[in-house]
């Protein structure tokens, strides 16, 4: 049970995507409510693969060489279309582990699932994503950017054109049954979804900055589609701290992630980049109050 409030309340040469990651989204058609209400992730319709994006099933091997990104709050489409395809695809998925991240961390109580056309992710997120989402986001936003009158336009605002919903309000509001309701903060599946940071080290320094910068556009999504309105935890926003730019951040999560190799020769359990963004931006944030 949960009570509906308006929104005010509340990645050598080969691309670090090559890794074979798991990525399962927990979309499906607005009708889906039963399933997703068992199980989120399990919120999509087998063979829907029009109007609304299937489960995804793996990042597909992408072999192309690296190259320089730049690294700046302000992207433009010129900036994305000058990257080469791996870039493009690694920069969406950070995109993707952004937008998570702020659901989990940052956003309120999300009273309605994956599945259902008022998850505040559709106002971040277009839908027909295909079987490989980060793929088929980079294509859809290449394509956008492609546009001549497109090509100053800031990256951000240019995700934000793509985004299914446009109007209206997401479904935040006061959970009455938070272990019903917290697993909605999730389109992304558990740890096996993440880059691990192995991989994620031992690409070049250009790989890692372009999944960086699209952590970062992913986590100003919302607060950028909803600018106008205050939302309840911008003074207590730990998603990315907001006195850093992705390079600086991008640095610190290189140095996280050495940590975190160090603790596999101690363990059997791999290091996660999606855990070391996580605890960096939070880290970061909190010595910047």
């Amino acid at each position: 049970m949960a009570i509906w409030l308006p929104w005010y309340f509340k990645r050598g040469s080969v691309s670090i995507l090559t890794v074979p990651v798991l990525l399962f989204l927990a979309w499906g058609s607005f009708d889906s409510i039963s399933a997703a209400d068992r199980n989120p992730c399990a919120a999509y319709k087998p063979g829907v693969t029009d109007s609304m994006p299937p489960k995804s099933d793996c990042f597909a091997p992408v072999p192309a060489q690296a190259q320089a990104i730049v690294s700046d709050r302000d992207l433009t489409c010129m900036d994305f279309s000058g990257l080469q395809d791996s870039q493009r695809m690694e920069l969406g998925y950070g995109y993707l582990e952004g937008v998570q991240a702020v659901l989990e961390k940052d956003a309120g109580d999300i009273i309605v699932p994956p599945s259902d056309a008022r998850h505040p992710m559709w106002w971040v997120l277009p839908a027909g994503l295909g079987q490989n989402a980060f793929i088929g986001l980079a294509q859809k936003l290449d394509q956008y950017c492609k546009s001549e009158d497109k090509r100053h336009q800031k990256l951000l605002d240019a995700f934000l054109s793509l985004a299914y919903q446009k109007t209206g309000w997401p479904a935040f509001g006061i959970s009455l049954d938070e272990s019903k309701t917290d697993p909605w903060k999730k389109i992304l599946a558990g740890e096996e979804s993440s880059v691990s940071c192995s991989a994620y080290s031992a690409s070049p320094e250009q790989t890692r900055q372009a999944i960086v910068d699209g952590y970062y556009l992913g986590t100003q999504g919302l607060k950028a589609r909803f600018r106008a309105e205050k939302m309840l935890w911008e003074d207590d926003e730990t998603v990315w701290p907001s006195k850093s730019s992705p390079h600086t951040v991008r640095i610190e999560v290189d140095k996280g992630c050495e940590k975190g190799r160090e603790k596999d020769r101690e363990k059997d359990k791999a290091a996660k980049l999606r855990d070391v963004l996580w605890v960096t931006t939070v880290e970061m944030a909190v010595k910047q109050k």
